[in-house]
């Protein structure tokens, strides 16, 4: 019986004009370790090819992780826990953090990163209501506290859901609302700023697109075509009108390069304005630390043009 391994051995020894004899046979134990190997490489690629398809929701929001592990815990002392259901009903919160300084008009509401919760974003809450913004910060389905699991049009009605909370719930007008994403949250956030007309959009270490991200990923890249998640968030800017933007953007960020948000810039379109602001120093962690101040300097004139 001619076995595929012995038809490829064939094959090679037949295109080097060569027969299956004695004179044959150190090429043919060569040709053997070669199909092996590749053989062998093969099974390696389907394996890293399957792992990364059946484990990329973990991959791309490991945050779901210790939320299975750990409770969220109760919402720290000046916040409000509101519990909303989805329009395909599951459960998510939102934690709400008033000013006792003089409010500001706009509110803004947060879209955290993929291995950050809401409870790590309780810190970044404080600073926002200390600087007079009452402030929303969202957990997505999945997370500690919540139900279901992550998926891109799942956390596109999270947000949904977040957003409608605030205009009919909270009584706060589109054209007061700001919001916020970081990392991976830049996807969500700029995917409702497109949907509803709202006063601001801030971005902290944006991407062009999941896909596009991943593509510039070494090997990695080769398996994009198997990426169930996109989240273009150029389209999403590309689509905004009125709504004026602040990204703000590490040049040491090395886990996703500066020049997405260059990519964003090019693609604005809308009639207010666009703020890039760009750090020497920062990575992919603490943009806000090095931009806080011009930060809220680059949203107060977004809102006020």
């Amino acid at each position: 019986m001619l076995t595929p391994l012995r038809w490829i051995e064939n094959t090679l020894l037949y295109s080097c004009g060569l027969k299956m004899d004695e004179s044959s046979a150190p090429i043919t134990s060569q040709i053997h370790r070669f199909v092996r190997f590749g053989k062998r490489l093969v099974i390696a690629t389907i394996t890293v090819a399957s792992f990364f398809v059946f484990t990329q929701d973990i991959q791309i929001f490991p945050g779901i992780v210790p939320g299975y592990l750990f409770s969220q815990g109760t919402a720290p002392s000046g916040t409000t826990e509101f519990k909303l259901t989805t329009s395909d009903g599951e459960h998510i919160l939102v934690w709400k953090s008033d000013s006792n300084l003089p409010r500001r008009k706009e509110v803004i509401l947060f879209f955290h990163g993929n291995a950050e919760s809401l409870s790590s974003s309780k810190h970044l809450q404080r600073w926002l209501a200390s600087q007079g913004y009452t402030n929303y910060a969202l957990e997505y389905r999945g997370y500690s506290g919540t139900t279901g699991f992550p998926s891109e049009s799942g956390i596109y009605r999270d947000g949904e859901a977040a957003i409608e909370f605030l205009l009919s719930k909270e009584g706060v007008s589109g054209n007061d609302i700001i919001l916020m994403g970081n990392s991976i949250g830049t996807g969500p956030a700029s995917f409702i700023a497109n949907r509803y007309k709202v006063r601001g959009l801030v971005l902290l270490a944006p991407y062009s697109s999941l896909k596009a991200l991943v593509e510039e990923i070494p090997f990695i890249g080769y398996l994009s075509p198997l990426l169930k998640y996109q989240f273009p968030t150029e389209e999403f800017i590309a689509g905004l009108k009125e709504t004026c933007v602040v990204v703000a953007h590490g040049k040491k960020d090395g886990t996703i390069p500066y020049a997405h948000s260059v990519r964003l810039r090019s693609a604005y379109q809308g009639s207010g304005t666009f703020t890039l602001l760009l750090s020497e120093k920062a990575g992919h962690n603490d943009i806000l630390q090095s931009v806080r101040g011009d930060l809220l300097k680059a949203v107060q004139r977004c809102v006020e043009t």
